[in-house]
């Protein structure tokens, strides 16, 4: 529960967690702040990169293809 975000550790508590990137103490969840952001960052681009390409094509390619009333989209670039 308290790495789900849950639950939360008081500020006067002696128990504490620490983030899984950086180890700095935390009260709930996995990461510290600064970590979750890169985290999402991270992920996003990963996300992105597996998506690059996908439905898009080039100027070039759209003038070399036969035309025939096919759904188009164009890569800016």
């Amino acid at each position: 529960m308290l790495k789900e975000s849950r639950l939360e550790i008081t500020a006067d508590s002696v128990a504490f967690m620490r983030c899984e990137f950086c180890g700095t103490e935390i009260r709930s969840g996995r990461f510290c702040p600064a970590c979750e952001v890169a985290y999402h960052r991270k992920k996003e681009s990963q996300m992105r990169e597996k998506m690059k390409g996908f439905g898009l094509e080039t100027e070039e390619e759209r003038r070399n293809r036969n035309n025939k009333g096919e759904k188009r989209f164009l890569r800016d670039e």
